[in-house]
């Protein structure tokens, strides 16, 4: 799976906050190989797994395979404050607000993170 194809990865440093969201993986534009104009798809510039989770652990490889069954089981256990960001974003915004002073928080929502029923039936 290319780079571009990936889930989104991340991590809470605080998982009782939804505001210290962050991503595993800096990605960009890639650049297109004739032009070096960045092209549509993305290029992963950077993983963050070995200073997230410790030394050595690397994202080796990514595998995703269709299924019937609920997959996202607990998230709402893990993430006690999940059902009240259906209506905002995790920075507490109702929404995606430009010049966010948590941008990533600012792009995420609690239908990032689970496929469990909303109070709202999303």
């Amino acid at each position: 799976m290319r780079p571009d194809q990936y889930p989104m990865f991340v991590r809470f440093r605080d998982p009782k906050d939804p505001k210290t969201v962050e991503s595993l993986l800096d990605m960009k534009p890639c650049l297109d190989t004739k032009t070096g104009v960045p092209g549509g798809t993305l290029c992963l510039v950077k993983d963050h797994f070995e200073e997230a989770f410790g030394e050595g652990v690397k994202l080796k490889e990514v595998t995703v395979e269709m299924t019937d069954e609920k997959v996202t089981r607990g998230v709402v256990q893990r993430l006690s404050w999940l059902s009240r960001y259906y209506a905002q974003m995790l920075d507490g915004k109702r929404y995606n607000t430009y010049g966010s002073k948590l941008p990533f928080a600012n792009s995420l929502n609690a239908g990032d993170f689970s496929t469990e029923e909303s109070p709202y039936g999303h």
